[in-house]
């Protein structure tokens, strides 16, 4: 008879999602919070709509799952926009964790990037590649505190979509102890 059963190795990836509406906004350059309706079905998005022309941030705080190995994360970012313009946008991530005695103020790590085209249709879900290998500043650990900071590069040569930008969700990949 065969095994139906899946034994569960070491170092299995395991996933953080990170919704819009579990965002705060930076105070400083901050992202507009935003709930659309649709108009045919009426489902309700809500988003973080950062614009075309200016960086701006919103961030994340959470306890890292216990089963995290403390190793690097990748960052698929979902979003939509308002516009049927094929242009692509720049999405970036960085994170910082906090142990025990650690000064909240304390560096970002080196934020990773990833740039996507919009579809031809307005309101139409885009996904992102995977970025790069993400290191969280501080001494990231399963139980310990973190931030994670995201931002629409507006500023980059490659984010050329001249209308806001909708994040919805962001799925942080990462390994298991």
């Amino acid at each position: 008879m065969a095994t139906r059963y899946r034994i569960r190795s070491t170092k299995d990836p395991a996933y953080i999602i990170l919704t819009a509406g579990g965002a705060v906004p930076s105070l400083t350059s901050g992202c507009e919070p935003a709930d659309v309706e649709m108009t045919t079905n009426k489902q309700v998005v809500s988003s973080l709509d950062f614009d075309p022309n200016t960086v701006e941030y919103a961030q994340w705080s959470l306890v890292l799952p216990d089963d995290y190995d403390g190793g690097t994360m990748t960052a698929k970012f979902y979003w939509t926009a308002n516009s049927t313009s094929t242009n692509s946008v720049v999405w970036g991530i960085q994170g910082v964790a906090y142990g025990d005695g650690s000064s909240i103020d304390t560096t970002w790590g080196t934020a990773v990037e990833v740039t996507d085209a919009n579809g031809s249709t307005a309101y139409q879900l885009r996904i992102t590649s995977e970025t790069s290998a993400m290191t969280i500043g501080g001494t990231p650990t399963g139980g310990k505190g973190v931030l994670f900071r995201t931002y629409r590069d507006a500023t980059d040569a490659s984010d050329t979509l001249a209308s806001d930008a909708k994040l919805l969700f962001i799925r942080l990949k990462y390994t298991t102890t």
